[in-house]
């Protein structure tokens, strides 16, 4: 599970480093597990083994289906996106997703019971101190400067992606950001709802494999636990992206589409010779 997670934030945006910190990968997620789990003995060589076999297996598995989704999208936006594409996307993020996850559950099924009183401790402290970094930095900081941050980080993943941007498109960011706000508060609140039932399920008494199952339904199928509040303020926050995606595609220069499929056709040409390497 931290090794797909890891992946997904690595890849957007390690330009021409790809290989490397895809290679490199299982490292950060080994990090990972014991600053949030201080993993003692055995432990941490099981843990090792478990990341080892789920980095094997998304190379072997995952990887092609990443390629063959950035080929399917090029050819959509060399023909120009509709909200048919944008929901095309989002099926596919959340399919890959969720087989991620699910995957990283089944490999870590097997040491549920070997989890300890203080490794959940640990693990509590460590999500408690991921929330108060998230509130801190998305909703205790002045209003202004949050929104001029979140336009900043917009601002910079767009040219990232297609170049130097037209005075519109950057207008189109800033009301994006404008209107972003109301979802900080609830994801807030969404993640903390979640924490707990994580740890529940963890420190509850039934067998490892009944416990894995409860991590499956609140992990891969996360929208099923949302508050209904919260359920319709994330739609409608995707529903806004969506129409922010398509109003910026819809207003492309040639050059800016050249851009942004020159460097989705080298995401696919690095993640291919990726693949290649597992086989």
């Amino acid at each position: 599970m931290l090794v797909g997670i890891l992946i997904l934030q690595a890849l957007a945006g390690c330009g021409s480093f790809v290989r490397i910190a895809y290679n490199n990968i299982d490292f950060g997620a080994r990090y990972m597990a014991n600053d949030y789990l201080d993993l003692e003995g055995e432990q941490t060589d099981l843990v090792r083994a478990r990341i080892d076999q789920l980095h094997q297996w998304h190379r072997r598995e995952e990887l092609p289906k990443y390629v063959a989704a950035i080929d399917e999208l090029i050819v959509r936006l060399r023909r120009g996106i509709e909200q048919d594409d944008i929901t095309w996307a989002t099926d596919v993020i959340q399919t890959r997703y969720r087989a991620v996850v699910r995957q990283g559950i089944n490999e870590v099924a097997p040491l549920i019971d070997r989890v300890t009183p203080d490794n959940l401790a640990r693990l509590e402290k460590k999500l408690a101190e991921s929330n108060a970094t998230f509130e801190r930095d998305n909703l205790q900081k002045d209003a202004e400067r949050r929104r001029n941050e979140r336009l900043r980080t917009l601002t910079k993943r767009a040219r990232d992606w297609l170049g130097d941007l037209t005075t519109e498109q950057e207008a189109r960011l800033a009301a994006y950001a404008d209107a972003s706000s109301p979802i900080f508060s609830g994801l807030l609140e969404e993640r903390k709802r979640r924490h707990l039932a994580v740890l529940q399920a963890l420190r509850s008494n039934a067998p490892g494999s009944e416990r894995a199952k409860r991590l499956d339904s609140l992990l891969v199928h996360y929208e099923q636990h949302r508050s209904e509040h919260y359920a319709a303020t994330s739609l409608a926050w995707q529903a806004r992206l969506g129409t922010l995606l398509l109003d910026l595609e819809r207003s492309l220069t040639a050059k800016q589409r050249k851009h942004l499929i020159d460097r989705l056709t080298f995401y696919a040409s690095e993640l291919r010779i990726l693949a290649r390497d597992g086989t």
